[in-house]
Formats: C-alpha cells, structure tokens, sequence
C-alpha cells in the first residue's frame, strides 16, 4: 500500500473510495489500504442497522402520536402520520430487500430501544406519558407481510 493511499484517504475519503475501488478494479490489491477498506465495510454495516433503527423509531413515533392524541390535534395530524407510517414502511420494505439479513436484528431489545428513542421524541414535543413499555409488535410496526421479501 502506497502512503499516497493513506494520506488520501485523511485529506479526500470521496477521492480515496474511488482510488480504492479502481485499484480493486485492476487487481492491484497490494496497493489497497486494506485496513481502512476493511473498517470502512464494518462501517456499511453499522450504518444499515443504524436506519434500520431510527425509521423503526419514527414509525413507533408516529404510532404513539395516533394512540396518545385526541381532539384536534389528532383530527389535524392523523393523515400525516399515517403517510409518514406508510412511507417508512416502504423505505423498511426496500431496506430489507436489499439486505434481508438485517430482519435477524428485529428482536424484542431492538423494539424496546427503537421505543425508547420514539418515546423520547414524543414526550418532548408533547405532555404525554406513554407506557414504559412498547405497546406495538412487529406486526403494527412492519409493512405488510405481502410486501417484505422472502429469505
């Protein structure tokens, strides 16, 4: 591995990707700043799990605004957030389309912690005391079985 392919990967990580993947493309794989390209798929992964986390968050959010809310303010916001509920269930649906192994993660910690992370984004933008623990399952939370992918 060259130090240019280190320094690049400190002054330009956009140009370094592109270097990295044109060194790959040509088999020139002693050149490759190995340990870096390995940390930096470690890091795909994280981020996937990561969204996987925080649009399960929004849809639980969205679930408890329709659940906790009343009057007006429900009869204002309801069709919102069903639409943001249906577009993060689409963006969950292509998500483990793409990488079905991320459904191995939808476990009952997962939940609880997407709950809490929705929990907190309710009660600060609203006086609400929602239940300490998740009142949904995956069943309210998923698309529709019809529309996630087959393992």
């Amino acid at each position: 591995m060259s130090s240019a392919q280190k320094a690049l990967y400190e002054t330009d990580f956009n140009q370094w990707r592109t270097v990295t993947a044109e060194l790959i493309r040509a088999g020139r794989f002693a050149e490759i700043d190995a340990a870096r390209l390995a940390e930096e798929i470690e890091d795909l992964g994280k981020s996937e799990r990561r969204e996987l986390h925080n649009r399960i968050a929004r849809i639980i959010e969205h679930l408890l605004k329709l659940s906790l809310m009343a009057g007006p303010l429900l009869d204002q916001n309801r069709r919102g957030w069903l639409a943001s509920i249906g577009r993060q269930q689409r963006e969950l649906r292509d998500l483990l389309h793409d990488s079905p192994s991320l459904r191995a993660g939808l476990t009952p910690p997962t939940l609880q912690h997407c709950y809490q992370k929705a929990v907190e984004d309710v009660t600060r933008e609203y006086d609400v005391n929602p239940p300490v623990r998740c009142p949904f399952g995956w069943e309210d939370i998923l698309p529709p079985v019809n529309a996630l992918p087959r393992q």
